[in-house]
């Protein structure tokens, strides 16, 4: 029997970090909290692996998976190789067109409710470990299915401008992505914060804007989740004599709003 303890600045990258470490996946675990963390302490985690579970099960934790689920909120590159797959989702149904050539397709169907259920038994067991009481629903008839949790007393599923929930999103999209095959994307929201985040992001780039428009100077934004980012992005497209583009590395990378002729 392994175990490690793994520490974050909050529990959630602690069990990412120790998941990470052992090169495993939730289900494969077993995880006690020992300090839950504070203004000045890290949060730290005891990890044990199941080494019966591990054997049994095929899932994978790979470094390259994760940076994939985190690169496809900013990229949405086409693939020029003669092999790639598109995910199209509607009315509770993703279809997987996978395109072995520029003429020839091939189509499978994916039941999402099945998928989401997935995501639903990830996050069930990571509330009752955090001891939270909570309601989940979904969504599976938008373009993204969605996963919303409501309850009380959810800042520790958020995080500081929603770290934590960015990095939960992430983690259960790797499980979902083990246990499926689904390579698409769920949406993961806890009481509305994305929503109200929106709005958010939305009333600044309005400031930020009128404020360049003003002073034809370009503004640098604080680091920004590509989530974040690519609100502002969107929010700012048609506006005229404005341009947005991103600079530096993550985490901490950047937008800079431009004045343009």
């Amino acid at each position: 029997m392994k175990q490690i303890e793994a520490t974050g600045k909050n529990i959630e990258k602690a069990i990412e970090n120790g998941l990470k470490e052992l090169n495993t996946t939730m289900e494969n675990v077993d995880i006690k909290i020992l300090n839950e963390g504070g203004l000045l302490k890290k949060a730290k985690v005891l990890i044990t692996l199941n080494e019966e579970d591990l054997e049994s099960s095929n899932a994978k934790f790979e470094d390259d998976k994760v940076e994939d689920i985190q690169n496809n909120e900013e990229q949405n590159l086409e693939d020029d190789s003669t092999d790639f797959e598109e995910h199209i989702c509607e009315n509770g149904v993703c279809r997987v067109v996978k395109k072995e050539s520029k003429t020839a397709k091939k189509e499978t169907e994916i039941d999402l409710e099945k998928v989401v259920s997935v995501a639903e038994e990830f996050l069930n067991g990571l509330v009752y470990i955090l001891n939270l009481q909570v309601n989940i629903e979904h969504n599976t008839t938008e373009k993204l299915p969605c996963v919303k949790v409501t309850g009380d007393d959810l800042g520790v599923l958020i995080g500081y401008r929603g770290d934590a929930l960015e990095a939960i999103q992430n983690l259960m999209n790797v499980v979902v992505f083990n246990k499926t095959g689904f390579k698409g994307k769920i949406i993961l929201d806890v009481e509305n914060y994305r929503e109200k985040r929106i709005s958010t992001l939305c009333e600044l780039a309005d400031r930020i804007s009128k404020q360049v428009l003003k002073n034809k100077k370009s503004f640098k934004l604080e680091p920004m989740n590509s989530y974040e980012r690519r609100i502002i992005h969107s929010h700012l497209q048609n506006v005229e004599h404005i341009s947005t583009h991103s600079e530096g590395k993550e985490p901490n990378r950047f937008l800079i709003v431009d004045y343009v002729e």
